[in-house]
């Protein structure tokens, strides 16, 4: 297991073996299995209805918690994912290299919009960039 998140309702867990698994936080069942990654997951976050994670491969997968289907993809990465935060209006997420990126949520739920437009800034630092926190007038890394 390389990542987890959880809440009243659900326990999700990503894995090197390029799968999420949902499960029942209180029988911990497992409710379902997310398929399809281009590589493993190293990061996730849910909130609401939503599942955001990032891979090994760079990419930044949108779900629905409730159905499983994956909403999209975002590709603006070009080395692995290590950290993603969300809220309802952005996804912020940090590389290997030190890249941070913020994407407009409700854009990236629009496919019709490309994906160097649903990301409206990029940081560089220097060094890894391990976890995120933000909040409406900050961004935190560590």
């Amino acid at each position: 297991m390389t990542a987890i998140d959880l809440d009243k309702s659900y326990l999700i867990t990503g894995s090197q073996d390029r799968t999420i698994k949902i499960w029942n936080a209180t029988s911990l069942h497992l409710i379902r299995t997310l398929n399809g990654f281009d590589g493993s997951v190293l990061c996730l976050q849910f909130q609401n209805d939503y599942l955001v994670s990032g891979s090994d491969a760079g990419t930044i997968s949108i779900w629905s918690v409730r159905n499983g289907n994956c909403l999209r993809q975002l590709f603006g990465h070009n080395e692995m994912v290590l950290s993603i935060r969300i809220d309802s209006r952005k996804i912020v997420s940090s590389t290997y290299r030190g890249e941070i990126k913020i994407w407009n949520f409700a854009d990236a739920l629009n496919l019709e919009i490309p994906d160097f437009e649903v990301c409206k800034t990029t940081f560089s630092f220097v060094g890894i960039v391990y976890s995120l926190q933000f909040d409406d007038f900050y961004l935190y890394n560590r």
